[in-house]
């Protein structure tokens, strides 16, 4: 099979988040009369006092134009790093409040090819497809990988969360990543081959645990510098290495759960990152989220690839070394603060997570600013 593309370089590329449709969203924990408010929202997503800001052909080009595009008023200075990797890759973390900005609408003239890494927040967001046609409605969330190309787009996106938003993104020239898959376009797997070729901007799956990981790396680190730099890099050509790995994979997706076992699912991780310090029992978390436990469990899978105590995990050690870095609490109250009565256990896992003890990255611990 030939490896010429005579489409456009997004077209190619079209992986990206799954579109749901307007009324999809269902929230257990609201009142009826807050989820009609939210369903009145949805149809008239454009509110007068959202911020709005217009994405221009230079506005992905280099480190500057990057965070004046991505930099919500009134973050802190360190809420977004963004590093050049070369010319036409990048690597951005971000950590946005929504009690800042809680909506905004956009205007996108020219946007390169987005690889997304969610770890918390909840970010819906509706595009435009027209006259007389009802917006697209997408959701980025807790453990999504997408992709995006939003060449052209104009919309509105509101959070659907008080949880502080983190996320690293790689943002990749389309004509650069034509250039890297050129050669891997017949091992690209049938079903893969298939997104690729559909005319839709978005796509998105469960974060893999390599994903996982190192996106939560390239958040918190105790870098600072020439050092930081260097690591971002790292984590940025790392987290490009898996996505494209994934291109080549053979996508194996379960029947989909309906809406409301996704939400309950989901729910239940929200409770698990909230009671880390005394989590339930599984249970004891069914029962809160009105699920079987095997279907609580097969369910968890399915929606962020890892199991309950995976889950439970990962989100201890993204706190911990947030603690540690961040709070300048010793190792011994950040054990304590997520869950661990046994320190060595703690120290244990901590490394085999990170690479590092708590202890090393308590000595090493330092501005995450960048030159």
């Amino acid at each position: 099979m030939s490896n010429r593309w005579n489409g456009s370089p997004c077209s190619l590329l079209l992986l990206d988040l799954s579109i749901v449709n307007n009324n999809s969203i269902c929230n257990l924990r609201d009142t009826e009369d807050r989820k009609q408010n939210e369903k009145k929202q949805r149809m008239n997503p454009q509110p007068d006092t959202a911020h709005h800001f217009s994405l221009k052909a230079r506005s992905f080009e280099d480190e500057r134009t990057i965070q004046e595009a991505l930099r919500n008023p009134g973050d802190s200075e360190d809420s977004l790093q963004v590093v050049s990797i070369r010319p036409g890759l990048h690597i951005a973390t971000l950590q946005s409040n929504p009690e800042i900005m809680p909506c905004y609408k956009f205007d996108i003239e020219h946007a390169p090819v987005g690889f997304f890494f969610s770890l918390s927040g909840k970010l819906e967001t509706f595009l435009e497809r027209g006259r007389g046609k009802q917006p697209a409605s997408i959701v980025n969330q807790r453990g999504i990988n997408s992709v995006i190309c939003l060449d052209g787009a104009k919309g509105y996106s509101h959070s659907l969360s008080h949880e502080i938003g983190e996320s690293v993104s790689i943002f990749v020239d389309p004509q650069m990543l034509i250039g890297l898959i050129a050669e891997e376009l017949d091992e690209i797997s049938l079903e893969s081959r298939d997104f690729l070729q559909q005319k839709n901007l978005f796509f998105s799956l469960p974060m893999t645990g390599e994903m996982y990981h190192v996106a939560i790396r390239a958040l918190y680190h105790p870098y600072h510098g020439t050092a930081a730099r260097l690591h971002l890099e790292a984590c940025g050509l790392e987290l490009l290495a898996l996505q494209i790995e994934r291109f080549t994979k053979e996508i194996h997706r379960e029947k989909p759960l309906c809406r409301l076992d996704e939400e309950r699912i989901r729910m239940a991780g929200d409770s698990l990152v909230r009671q880390m310090e005394s989590p339930p029992t599984i249970s004891a978390l069914a029962a809160q989220v009105g699920m079987s436990s095997t279907k609580l469990k097969k369910g968890f899978k399915q929606v962020f690839d890892v199991s309950i105590g995976q889950f439970l995990l990962q989100h201890r050690m993204i706190r911990a070394r947030e603690l540690i870095l961040n709070q300048q609490i010793d190792v011994t109250q950040a054990a304590f603060s997520v869950g661990y009565s046994n320190v060595s256990h703690f120290i244990r896992y901590y490394k085999k997570t990170f690479g590092v003890t708590p202890g090393r990255d308590k000595q090493r611990r330092g501005s995450r600013i960048l030159p």
